[in-house]
């Protein structure tokens, strides 16, 4: 099978294969690179975040399970012709669309971890200085979302290393114990993880 046989096949198997395997909006491209003597296939994937959420209305277990598994879905259906990861390469890539969810715990949480750092004697100045934030990680080339908390100048407080334990103790807390952030909850839950990024 020659390299247009072979982008033929491939676009008649992700047409009629893959688009009723894989859920959600995707498109793909196919190029041959004459350098490497591979084929290249790009799947740009875009995910519906309220459908991932178990506390959200909008759940859906079957897309979130299939977002998860597209990997192992794309490999076993390019098998019927033959491609795999000798003669091709395969990139993907990730965009998510209703963020705007994550918007109110965010803030929530945000407001929280300032008034946390007042309550631990920290200045005006230092928690302006501090900015502290709290943000969602949206993985590029996997469906891959977690909770980021983080904050800057810490290293410059009297007693830093404590204030950074209590701080991640709190944030757990916050996240873990309470009914305040079931997304957040979802999310860490999920992945396992809360990422904390201290600018020492």
């Amino acid at each position: 099978m020659n390299v247009e046989q072979r982008k033929i096949a491939l676009s008649k198997i992700i047409d009629s294969l893959l688009k009723k395997e894989l859920v959600g909006d995707f498109t793909y491209s196919i190029s041959y690179s004459e350098r490497y003597k591979k084929l290249i296939v790009s799947f740009d994937f875009v995910v519906n975040v309220r459908k991932m959420l178990k506390d959200n209305p909008e759940y859906d277990h079957d897309y979130a399970v299939r977002i998860y598994d597209f990997e192992d879905i794309i490999e076993g259906s390019l098998k019927y012709i033959g491609l795999n990861m000798h003669n091709s390469t395969i990139f993907y890539s990730f965009t998510y669309i209703n963020e705007d969810i994550f918007d109110k715990e965010i803030t929530r949480l945000k407001s929280k971890f300032e008034h946390k750092l007042v309550d631990m004697g920290i200045s005006p100045e230092d928690i302006k200085k501090m900015d502290p934030w709290v943000n969602i990680y949206y993985g590029e080339e996997n469906p891959y979302m977690r909770p980021e908390v983080g904050a800057y100048y810490v290293k410059h407080l009297e007693d830093w290393e404590q204030v950074v334990i209590e701080v991640k103790e709190f944030i757990d807390y916050e996240i873990f114990r309470t009914k305040d952030y079931p997304y957040l909850n979802d999310l860490a839950l999920n992945n396992g993880e809360i990422e904390y990024w201290f600018n020492y």
